[in-house]
C-alpha cells in the first residue's frame, strides 16, 4: 500500500486542482471590439464586448495600443 500512496496523493491533487478551477470565475476581460481601424483625427464610436463584468464595474480609461499608444478617457 505504501508504495501506491504517491499514486493515490497525485489522482487527489489532480481532482482536487479540476474540481476547483471550474468553480473559479473568469476575470473580466474583453471578448470584442466592432472596429479594427481607427483614423486619426476624427471622433470615432467604439462598442466593446466585455466578459464576465461584476456589478461595480466602470469604465473609466481605455488604452489603445500601438506604436505611440493612446488614451481614450471619455467613456460611457
Amino acid at each position: 500500500m505504501a508504495r501506491h500512496l504517491w499514486k493515490i496523493l497525485a489522482v487527489l491533487l489532480l481532482a482536487y486542482v479540476l474540481i476547483g478551477g471550474l468553480f473559479v470565475p473568469l476575470k473580466t476581460g474583453i471578448t470584442g471590439v466592432d472596429k479594427l481601424n481607427i483614423v486619426s483625427d476624427t471622433t470615432t464610436t467604439l462598442n466593446i464586448d466585455i466578459y464576465n463584468p461584476d456589478k461595480v464595474f466602470k469604465p473609466e480609461k481605455a488604452v489603445l495600443g500601438g506604436k505611440y499608444g493612446f488614451v481614450a478617457t471619455r467613456l460611457s
